[in-house]
């Protein structure tokens, strides 16, 4: 935390430099932020704010990634199983928006105290491997029992 030209090395060279509002100019465009109001009183609250984006984030990449892996999977299994893709356009629409959209807004959200953690791509990657899989494999399973029953085109 800086607010005059003797901290802009310091600024510069820190994870997150923070330049006070009614310093110097060139503090203020060295630093990753700005206290506008010129208190650290205001520092609890931005770093809450910066926990709260970052939980959030990895749960919206929590949801996108498990549909992309489901997606993957499903259509590799449908290839080589050398049936038609299970879903129309219109389909897909509505199970993007039931599993990814919605959710995610309601998620981007929700508050967390939690602290930054290193790791996030192995966080996403273990939760999500595993649930696209699962997915993919309930989905090809009631897909391929539904047409042995049915006897039946896609469209039917």
């Amino acid at each position: 935390i800086g607010d005059g030209v003797n901290d802009l090395l310091a600024l510069k060279e820190s994870d997150i430099g923070i330049a006070m509002g009614g310093g110097s100019g060139a503090a203020a465009a060295v630093a990753q932020a700005v206290l506008t109001d010129n208190r650290f009183a205001s520092l609890p609250s931005i770093v809450n704010e910066g926990r709260r984006v970052i939980g959030n984030v990895e749960r919206v990449a929590n949801l996108v990634v498990t549909k992309t892996v489901y997606v993957m999977l499903l259509a590799f299994a449908i290839g080589v199983a050398d049936l038609a893709f299970p879903f129309l356009p219109r389909h897909l629409t509505l199970v993007g928006s039931l599993t990814i959209g919605i959710p995610a807004f309601f998620l981007s959200l929700e508050p967390t105290a939690e602290r930054a953690r290193r790791g996030f791509v192995e966080r996403v990657l273990r939760f999500t491997v595993p649930a696209g899989v699962l997915a993919a494999i309930a989905t090809f399973a009631a897909y391929s029992v539904t047409l042995s029953y049915l006897h039946g085109t896609l469209e039917q």
